[in-house]
């Protein structure tokens, strides 16, 4: 129904929330996406689809308090590889980006919680510390 949401965490280019949003075009679908250059691109891919059932949120997904941690991103051209993990050995650029819990972005929106009818998380390894907060 209308009041049913998604949140997408990880949500890269926006293949998942795109696709999502087709199928039901009343409910909100919330995209999370901390690195800049692939929130452009999912910015893009949103108004290429008309999709405006969904919002795009330019920040990481953590536990505890907002703030700013570390993106590792790759050299390759994987978009969807960087995270808030390092990888010892791989060379990695860095970059600072903002972060929300699950628990304050419920909280700062006003949305209810019990309206939450799927989390798809893919934040490459970050997973378990995404749904602590």
């Amino acid at each position: 129904n209308s009041s049913d949401l998604i949140l997408d965490v990880g949500a890269n280019l926006g293949w998942y929330a795109i696709n999502i949003s087709k199928i039901n075009s009343d409910i909100k679908v919330f995209a999370f996406e901390p690195d800049d250059d692939n929130f452009r691109l999912l910015n893009d891919n949103i108004t290429l689809n008309n999709s405006t059932n969904i919002i795009s949120i330019n920040k990481a997904v953590t536990a505890g308090q907002a703030g700013k941690v570390v993106l590792y991103k790759y050299p390759d051209k994987n978009l969807g590889r960087h995270s808030l993990l390092k990888t010892a050995g791989l060379e990695q650029k860095q970059t600072l980006v903002k972060t929300i819990s699950i628990d304050d972005f419920i909280l700062t929106t006003n949305l209810n919680g019990n309206n939450i009818k799927l989390l798809k998380i893919d934040v490459e390894g970050y997973e378990y510390q995404v749904l602590l907060g």
